[in-house]
């Protein structure tokens, strides 16, 4: 694992991955919190390979009150690590505890990195209070290596990681790779509090990436604002996992991962995102999560309130997008998403309430509610079976670690905004102007005749039930309804194993109907 990265960049992972006030002028105090004599400082130092000029050297270095700050530093990297330049470097109270090196801050001016084809560039790094081995992954960095650890990620080693704040600000990071140059900013990236408890705050402001890549075309992508508040242990322990790890097979991994989904972020706000991927560019002013709880259950609540998603038909991917557009007479799609759902820890079930749908504006919207327990068992499995290798070459694992989960009830509401009538006028006028009602008596005929060749191992009522469903939507419009309400709660893993079999299905016991509606006069 690249740990020097993490001190100064990892982070970044989190934003393209998952806060107090980062655009406040984060400096160094005169002084350290911790009494120190010059001695135990030179000491803590050596280890640091900052006592005596090597791979690390200085134009000047001054003593002051338990902080020691070097002026011009230039760090020889490795074979992994290029070579990094500090305008200042500054740490407080460094020193040894029970042989291990420990220090109260340290703050960077001015950081340039060049490694190869990639420039990486830092106005400002403080790091305060850091755990033994996040002031060891700073020891490595400044001997041009990476900070080596394999082992499980415990609540010790998480505290051992963990820091009181880490800030950063005006990262500039330029890549030249012929195959894919990049171009990255970051203004802002903040840590609160992170350790054994999981991370109280984290806030990233100022995000922007502009690339391109030989197939796709132009990438560009800006995120305004986005900010953290609660991630829960278990969450930050798979992160961090995650990050140390990177690069490693999973499989044979013995590290256990056991949260309550309710309890792995209380809030999140993100703000200002938009991109281009090769002419598919999307705007989304807005999103929003939280997880509150009320008695002994949680209320766990999103939003998408704008999803703008649009097509320049200059760019290759855009111009595929752009073309279907045209072809069902929308210049763009506007989307929202609201979500709402009540989860009980202690029968470990969850079922939604209030608003959960999709809305494609002027298109479609689908409306969904389910009552579906065994989170928090079937989780176990999944990890479980991810250490003991049991993940296929496309990413499938055995239908066993589904068991526990259990449908209760499911339903889905499609309702038709005039996407069918859209994408019939299409096909019409691709057969040659054909008369739009024709099409829609040869798009139920051809329903038919595809539910009259389907498997005969798929239950004839099914069968009946969807292609009665499919024609009658097909001809009237309106709304589909799916709905699953079992006498006795089912299986996911079991209705898996049947399809994978190739055993007739029980609808039966599924509760299952499917219907269409036509639209109110």
């Amino acid at each position: 694992m690249k740990a020097s990265a993490y001190v100064l960049t990892g982070a970044l992972a989190l934003v393209l991955a998952a806060c107090s006030n980062p655009s406040e002028d984060v400096r160094s105090s005169t002084h350290a919190e911790t009494q120190i004599t010059e001695d135990q400082g030179l000491a803590a130092l050596a280890r640091m390979y900052l006592a005596d000029q090597g791979k690390v050297t200085w134009d000047a270095r001054t003593y002051e009150d338990g902080v020691f700050t070097f002026t011009n530093v230039h760090i020889t990297g490795g074979e992994e690590v290029g070579d990094t330049q500090l305008s200042n470097l500054v740490i407080a109270a460094p020193r040894l505890e029970f042989d291990a090196i420990v220090f109260d801050r340290v703050a960077i001016e001015g950081l340039t990195s060049v490694d190869g084809e990639e420039t990486l560039t830092i106005a400002h790094i403080e790091i305060d209070h850091p755990g033994q081995m996040l002031a060891e992954a700073v020891t490595a960095a400044f001997d041009g290596r990476d900070y080596q650890y394999s082992g499980d990620v415990t609540d010790e080693v998480m505290e051992g990681f963990g820091l009181e704040r880490f800030h950063l600000s005006d990262l500039h990071m330029v890549s030249s790779d012929p195959e894919g140059p990049s171009d990255v900013k970051l203004a802002a990236l903040t840590f609160d509090n992170l350790g054994a408890n999981g991370l109280d705050e984290f806030s990233a402001e100022g995000f922007s990436l502009e690339g391109e890549d030989k197939e796709t075309g132009l990438i560009t992508l800006r995120l305004e604002r986005m900010a953290l508040e609660g991630l829960g242990t278990e969450v930050v322990r798979l992160a961090l996992t995650s990050m140390l790890r990177e690069g490693e097979d999973e499989a044979g991994s013995s590290a256990q991962f056991n949260f309550n989904p309710a309890e792995a972020l209380d809030r999140m706000v993100m703000t200002g995102m938009d991109f281009n991927i090769g002419g598919l560019i999307a705007q989304m002013p807005q999103m929003t999560y939280t997880a509150e709880r009320k008695g002994e259950q949680y209320e766990l609540v999103s939003s998408i309130p704008s999803l703008i998603v649009g097509a320049d038909n200059a760019q290759p991917v855009g111009a595929q997008l752009a073309t279907g557009l045209q072809m069902l007479g929308y210049e763009q799609l506007n989307i929202a998403m609201e979500s709402q759902s009540i989860y009980d820890p202690q029968t470990d079930r969850s079922r939604t309430e209030g608003d959960n749908y999709i809305l494609i504006e002027d298109a479609v919207r689908i409306d969904v509610e389910q009552d579906i327990s065994g989170y928090l068992r079937s989780q176990d499995l999944q990890f479980a079976a991810i250490a003991n290798g049991e993940m296929s070459d496309t990413g499938m694992l055995p239908a066993e670690v589904y068991d526990p989960l259990l449908i209760h009830g499911f339903a889905m509401h499609l309702q038709d905004q005039s996407l069918l009538e859209r994408g019939i006028n299409a096909a019409a006028a691709a057969q040659g102007g054909m008369d739009p009602r024709a099409m829609r008596q040869q798009a139920a005929a051809m329903v038919a005749f595809g539910m009259a060749a389907a498997p005969a191992e798929l239950p004839r009522p099914l069968v009946s039930q969807v292609g009665q469903a499919l024609a009658n939507f097909i001809q009237d419009g309106g709304s589909i309804h799916i709905v699953m309400d079992p006498a006795e709660p089912v299986s996911i893993g079991a209705i898996i194993r049947e399809s994978q079999s190739g055993q007739t299905p029980d609808i039966e016991s599924w509760g299952l109907t499917i219907t269409a509606e036509a639209p109110e006069e």
